[in-house]
């Protein structure tokens, strides 16, 4: 038996000149979202697969036809898991639409209990364990755009085979990695990006505070309150400089070795917060 997830939202801001299926870059920085984070998992990322983007797009088409957004039943998607999202805005078309539902199918991961099965497809982590399946091995997304007076309304669905979400098994069903905890002090190389800090994964309310640092969930393993990592120093070299902050959150995007910091740490190695993902060394002191 298998399961699949719908997920709303309201944008009321959202912006764009361009109809929901003709942004390209969109859909590739969606994917590359999607197989970044397979990539932390030690999960092979997700080859495009035309066929499922047609099928897909077909099915998004009849949503906005029907104006719902119901899955379609397993025999009008032999061995296709899907997920699908729906947003609505009073701002006119959306721009990137599958980039905003990746990333909120992938927030899910945050709710994922190390080891967790799916149990009857209502998880609230169902649409990201679908994306991270370990045998799932090609994807396929199409997207449907329709105006009611002032209220747009955008279909997003995407297509993965094998289908995955299967009743009773893991997303991850020979990967330990998820309950692995490595206290080793480094040093580490990985990649540095930067966060807003709000309430972190080790209890603390930390919004706006500065000198914060996510480790990889990889890295910090299952426990969240309590983990040992929790308020241990790091030292972080980059750009010729040295910059300290203080673990207090899990990252659950970053690769083993990669490191989300607060944008005070960021801009105190790099200036610029626009540069995005770029190098570092650090080590737990």
């Amino acid at each position: 038996m298998r399961s699949s997830t719908i997920i709303g939202s309201l944008l009321a801001g959202a912006v764009g000149a361009q109809a929901a299926s003709v942004v390209p870059s969109d859909i590739n920085n969606a994917i590359a979202a999607v197989n970044q984070q397979r990539a932390a998992h030690e999960v092979t990322p997700l080859a495009w697969n035309d066929n499922l983007a047609n099928d897909a797009a077909t099915w998004a088409a009849h949503l906005k036809a029907i104006d719902q957004a119901i899955h379609a039943t397993e025999a009008q998607r032999p061995n296709q898991g899907e997920v699908l999202a729906y947003f609505t805005s009073s701002a006119g078309n959306m721009a990137t639409p599958f980039t905003a539902a990746v990333n909120k199918w992938l927030a899910g991961g945050a709710n994922y209990p190390a080891g967790g099965v799916v149990a009857d497809g209502t998880e609230s982590w169902n649409h990201w364990s679908q994306l991270m399946w370990s045998t799932s091995t090609e994807i396929g997304c199409g997207a449907a755009q329709a105006t009611k007076g002032a209220e747009t309304k955008v279909f997003v669905v995407c297509r993965l085979a094998p289908e995955g979400n299967i009743v009773g098994q893991s997303p991850f069903p020979n990967n330990a990695l998820l309950a692995r905890q490595n206290l080793a002090p480094g040093p580490f190389t990985g990649d540095l990006t930067h966060f807003t800090t709000g309430l972190g994964a080790c209890g603390n309310d930390d919004t706006g505070l500065p000198g914060i640092l996510a480790l990889s969930h990889l890295k910090m393993g299952a426990p969240s309150n309590n983990n040992p990592l929790c308020n241990r120093r790091v030292k972080l070299e980059a750009n010729g400089r040295v910059a300290y902050a203080t673990v207090r959150d899990k990252c659950m995007g970053c690769a083993v070795n990669d490191v989300d910091v607060s944008e005070d740490v960021f801009k105190a190695l790099y200036d610029d917060l626009g540069l995005g993902r770029r190098p570092v060394t650090w080590t737990l002191v």
